[in-house]
């Protein structure tokens, strides 16, 4: 996706719109870590519609190396 610059405790949302519906396999999340910052409490939701959505991820731990990650399969 990219770089999205935070300040301090702010709440950001990112929406990725991807065009279209797709069946998904698996949705992992990292997030950059090793200057020392952390990420709590992030929610990962998916939408079909952009108006109803699902969380997948509601982890409350930190986020290390591996990420977050649901897979359909196990998950």
């Amino acid at each position: 996706f990219g770089y999205l610059p935070v300040v301090g405790n702010a709440s950001t949302c990112i929406t990725i719109d991807l065009g279209t519906t797709y069946n998904l396999d698996e949705l992992a999340i990292w997030n950059y870590y090793s200057d020392g910052r952390t990420f709590d409490d992030a929610i990962t939701s998916v939408s079909a519609n952009n108006s109803t959505w699902t969380t997948v991820i509601n982890k409350i731990e930190p986020d290390t190396n591996n990420g977050k990650r649901v897979n359909a399969y196990t998950n």
